[in-house]
Formats: structure tokens, C-alpha cells, sequence
């Protein structure tokens, strides 16, 4: 091998590993606290180990590969948070990983793969979400190794690659139901395939029904676990009311998943946006559209050449489809409702501090004029991001159209480059599609996660069909941009989370009882998972201040001051974030002496 293949192949490997390196650094690991919700995984784990069976309080999604590899790494280094940390860094290097062979397989250049695995691992989301033990992270990484042997499958065409693809595909159902989607990425292989019709049939029941299979049976557990159901019994019901909401009224639902799509390509148009640059047009090719305008009105067939043949109208046609949804979604939700960014907030830190549970959440980061200035340029951004990823499905599509108008008839095999892109447009297709409707009917920004990775491989095949390089200066310095904020963004949720679980063992050591503490969600919740199902917030005015349920107040943790509260106790932590020191607060009421 040549010294330059040799640098294609493992500059990136060597460029991944130490950007995780460079997190678990800078970062860290350390504190043995839960964050967000992986206490509730943290729990299966605890009871796995204890009984041997599967019971996990209070989640929408069963699990079973991601308690049993947190009970696997449980039982050789011990149960800790910390433990589950690494675990959960080790699974997304190895999917950031499975991400750049994917893409490589794809076609796409070394440098340009390395950029995309890069722009996902370095996603604000992805960073927080893999510094803790979300399922998500089982899911998403499980299912980049899903892609890379389904990638395999359709460029060979061997029968092994497709079975074990299917079977990573189960087991990534297994740990989050709504994964389901990404069978969507197998349907092409049809088409790679001998196109007869019974054939067909048997090969599409091969891929639905154990798909079809899996997901009903962890619907079943998750709806009769002995534990809590009423999340997930929710969140069926808000899907069911949409479908009825849709039938009854199609136009107003309509309106709403269209908002909705905006929305999400709000989010969408700040992940990408490192890449965008790389993607936009010139002026010059919308002309070509004007141009040829007249000969557009020659009738129906000749207007379905020129569909097929000019790219200007598969141009116009994505820009316009996306200036519409950007519109229409700003107009009706920010400038009539008044909805500002982050829209769906869980751990996108960018205008509060996430899943925090502590009093001083609500406290924005970003005064109102920012969360507006952060509204506008994520619409500029999102209709940017929705017209390339437009762009490039219609393209994917018009190609298609073109090869079956020529070939049907002599069954003549798609090229694999062809079926490969055709896979990754109607998954991304139907990826964002299923985020509008997660947005409708109950949603966090989390959830956005599992439509980016078709989104990046849209992204490979384009540039490898337009010869775009991707990964030029500007997009290289806004992804070591966006890296940045992600890594400090995730080290000021570490460190404050190490100083107020530091307030709360310091106050438990010395006698005060958890009826009397009110030390955050999380910490409510794993001191006693009853309470989850409570509605009492405490007393007003604070009832109004939180989401999370307490058993008293006598002391509560705290980033501000509270009326009728003394500073009992301080902890000081620093924000590379904000690149000052900050305090978490330790309050006693004042009648509590």
C-alpha cells in the first residue's frame, strides 16, 4: 500500500479518535450522578444485575441491547455513572467510525468522510448525549454499523452482508421501537437485485416481518412492564390523535406538519451548517431555468424531458418547495405564536441549560433579542439545509425516473451507485418526515438525531456526483467551530452537575433526609422512583419554576437566590462555555432552623 493510501486511511481514524480523546480530556468522566433520564436505564441495569429480569421505570423506549451492555461493563469495572460514561464514548467512537466507512463506501473522498463523521460526532446533541447513558446512543451508533453493512449489501449484492445487516437492524429496534424507519435503507436492495415479481415478495416479507415482529413485541413489554407506562401510553395516544386529527382535518394537519417541518429544519440547517457552504448554488444555474422557460409549454412530454434533463428546474423546484415550508413555518410560528429557538429543548444548549432539574434552569443564557437573532439565522440556515437536501433528493430521483424510462422494460440492473442513492434520499425523506411528526405530537431535540445521518450520507453522494469538495476551508473552520461549542457546551453541564451533586453529599452527610431536599429531577427521582408519577411541585410560587416533581423544600440546590431562603453553602465550577466560574447554591428556608 502507498504511503498516500496509507494517509487516506488512517489520517481520519487517527483524526476521530483523537477528537473523542481530546473530549474525554477536556471534559471528563468523573461523578457518579445520573444526567437527563439515564438514571432510568441506570435502574434497568441495577435490577438486571440484581434479578436477572428486564425492568426499567418510566421509558418510552425498551432498551434490552443497552442494559445488557451497561450490565456487561457493570460487572467487570463496577456500577457507576462513570462506568456508563465510557461505555457510552466507546460506542459513539466506534460509531463516528462505522459513520466514515459508510461514507467511504459510499464513494465519498477520505477527507470529505472524515469531515461528515466529524460533523456528527461533534453535534452539541450527540456530545451530550454520549457524556451520559441515553439509549439514544445505543440506538444511533448501533445504527451506523447497520448502514455500513445494509451500504455492503447493496453495492455486492451478497446475501450475508443483507442478513446481517437485518439482524443489526433487530437488534437496534430492540433498543429504540421508532428505529423501525431505518428499514427503509433496505427496500432498495430489491431493485440491486433480479427483479421478478415473486422474487420481490419474498424478499420484502424477509425484511418486514422481523422488523414488523420486534416492534410489536417490545410495543407489548413496554405496554404490560410491571412499572410505570403512563409515558408511553402518552405518547401512543398522541400519535393516534394525529392520524384521527388528520382524517377528520386534513388540511389544518397538514398546515401543522408543514410548521413543523420548518422547525425542524431549523435544527437541521445549525447541524449542517459547517457543510452548507459547500452546497450552494450560484445565481447563474436558477437563469438556466428562465432561460429555457418557453419551451416548457410545449405539452406534457416535452415537459417531462426537460424535467429530466435540465437541472435548473430540479433547482427551482427545491428552492422554492423550501422557501415555501421556511416561510410558512416562520410566519405561524414565530411571527404569530412567537415560538423562539431551540423550539424542542431537552440538551440543546444554546439559550438555557438543558434537562438541568435545578431552580436557575428557567434563566435564560440568551436574553429575548438573542433567542430571536438565534430564530432568524436558524430559518436562513434551515431553508438553506432543507433546499440542498431537496436538491439532492430530486436529483436522486430524476435519475432514477430517467434509468427506469430506459431500462424497465429489458430489466436491466440499476447501478449501484444509483440504488445506494436512491436508499439514503427515501430514508432521509422519511426521516424528516417522522421528525415533524415527533414535533406535533410530543417531541425533544434528541429525537431529531436519527434523521441525520441520512441527511450527511445525502450530503456524500452529492458531492461525489457533483465533484464538490466538501471539506474546504470555510466548512472545515465552522466545523472546528461548531466542535468547540459542542465540548464547552458539554463541559459546563459536567461541571455543574459535579458541583451541585458536590452540594447534595455534603447535606446528605450531614443528616438531612430526602423528604427535605429538593436537589433537581434526577436527583428526586433515583432517591426514590415513586415519586415520579407525583404532581406536587412544591408551593407557590416555586410550583410554577418547575417540570419535576419534590417530597419538601426545607433545603433546595439552586443557581439563584430564592425569596424567603438563606445561602446556606456554595460550590464553585468552571465554564468553558461562558469562560468564568460559576456557583451552584445551597438554600435552607428561613423558617427552617
Amino acid at each position: 500500500m502507498s504511503s498516500e493510501a496509507v494517509r487516506r486511511t488512517w489520517l481520519p481514524i487517527f483524526l476521530i479518535a483523537g477528537y473523542f480523546l481530546v473530549c474525554l480530556l477536556f471534559v471528563g468522566v468523573s461523578g457518579d450522578f445520573p444526567l437527563n433520564d439515564d438514571w432510568s436505564y441506570a435502574e434497568g441495569v441495577r435490577h438486571y444485575m440484581q434479578w436477572h429480569e428486564f425492568k426499567m421505570p418510566t421509558v418510552c423506549a425498551p432498551g434490552f441491547p443497552h442494559v445488557l451492555s451497561g450490565a456487561f461493563v457493570a460487572g467487570l469495572f463496577g456500577y457507576s455513572y462513570v462506568t456508563f460514561r465510557c461505555l457510552s464514548l466507546l460506542l459513539g467512537l466506534a460509531g463516528t467510525l462505522f459513520l466514515f466507512f459508510s461514507l467511504r463506501e459510499l464513494g465519498s473522498r477520505s477527507r470529505d468522510a472524515c469531515f461528515l463523521s466529524l460533523l456528527y460526532a461533534a453535534n452539541p446533541i450527540m456530545v451530550n448525549m454520549h457524556f451520559g447513558f441515553m439509549s439514544d446512543v445505543t440506538a444511533l451508533n448501533l445504527s451506523n454499523i447497520y448502514f455500513f453493512l445494509a451500504i455492503k449489501a447493496l453495492k455486492r449484492k451478497r446475501l450475508t452482508y443483507f442478513l446481517a445487516a437485518l439482524i443489526m437492524l433487530l437488534i437496534v429496534i430492540s433498543v429504540r421501537q421508532s428505529c423501525i424507519l431505518l428499514v427503509v435503507f433496505l427496500l432498495p436492495w430489491l431493485i440491486a437485485g433480479e427483479r421478478r415479481l415473486i422474487r420481490g415478495i419474498v424478499w420484502l416479507l424477509l425484511m418486514l416481518l422481523p422488523c414488523i415482529l420486534v416492534y410489536t413485541a417490545v410495543d407489548h413489554w413496554l405496554l404490560t412492564r410491571d412499572s410505570n407506562v403512563q409515558d408511553y401510553i402518552l405518547a401512543r395516544a398522541g400519535h393516534a390523535s394525529l392520524i384521527r386529527n388528520f382524517l377528520s382535518q386534513p388540511i389544518e394537519q397538514t398546515g401543522r406538519l408543514i410548521d413543523a417541518l420548518g422547525m425542524v429544519a431549523c435544527y437541521f440547517g445549525l447541524f449542517l451548517a459547517p457543510a452548507l457552504p459547500a452546497f450552494i448554488c450560484p445565481p447563474r444555474l436558477l437563469l438556466q431555468l428562465l432561460a429555457k422557460r418557453g419551451s416548457f409549454l410545449s405539452g406534457k412530454k416535452r415537459l417531462m424531458e426537460n424535467l429530466q434533463s435540465v437541472p435548473a428546474l430540479g433547482l427551482a423546484v427545491a428552492y422554492g418547495l423550501a422557501l415555501f415550508v421556511s416561510l410558512k413555518s416562520f410566519i405561524c410560528v414565530y411571527l404569530l405564536s412567537r415560538m423562539t429557538m431551540p423550539f424542542m429543548e431537552n440538551i440543546f444548549r444554546v439559550t438555557t441549560v438543558g434537562a438541568s432539574g435545578i431552580i436557575g434552569v428557567a434563566i435564560p443564557a440568551l436574553k429575548q433579542r438573542g433567542r430571536e437573532r438565534l430564530t432568524l439565522l436558524s430559518y436562513l440556515l434551515g431553508f438553506l439545509a432543507l433546499s440542498t437536501i431537496l436538491q439532492i433528493v430530486l436529483t436522486v430521483f430524476l435519475k432514477f425516473w430517467r434509468f427506469a424510462s430506459a431500462h424497465w422494460r429489458d430489466k436491466t440492473q440499476a447501478p449501484p451507485s444509483l440504488v445506494l442513492g436512491l436508499a439514503a434520499a427515501l430514508l432521509t425523506g422519511c426521516a424528516l418526515a417522522a421528525c415533524a411528526v415527533e414535533t406535533v405530537v410530543r417531541c425533544t431535540d434528541r429525537y431529531y438525531m436519527i434523521a441525520l445521518v441520512p441527511a450527511l450520507m445525502c450530503l456524500a453522494l452529492s458531492g461525489r456526483w457533483r465533484r464538490i469538495k466538501i471539506a474546504t476551508v470555510l466548512p472545515v473552520v465552522l466545523m472546528i467551530a461548531g466542535c468547540l461549542y459542542s465540548v464547552c457546551a458539554a463541559q459546563d453541564y459536567l461541571s455543574w452537575n459535579r458541583a451541585r451533586w458536590a452540594l447534595i453529599q455534603m447535606i446528605e452527610r450531614q443528616g438531612v433526609s430526602r423528604e427535605d431536599l429538593d436537589g433537581g429531577a434526577e436527583y428526586n427521582i433515583v432517591r426514590g422512583l415513586e415519586i415520579y408519577s407525583s404532581s406536587y411541585r412544591g408551593e407557590p410560587p416555586r410550583s410554577d419554576w418547575r417540570w419535576w416533581p419534590v417530597r419538601g423544600e426545607k433545603y433546595i440546590v439552586s443557581f439563584s437566590t430564592i425569596p424567603n431562603y438563606d445561602v446556606v453553602a456554595k460550590e464553585s465550577y468552571w465554564s468553558a462555555l461562558e469562560w468564568r466560574n460559576g456557583e451552584v447554591l445551597l438554600l435552607r428556608r428561613v423558617d427552617a432552623r
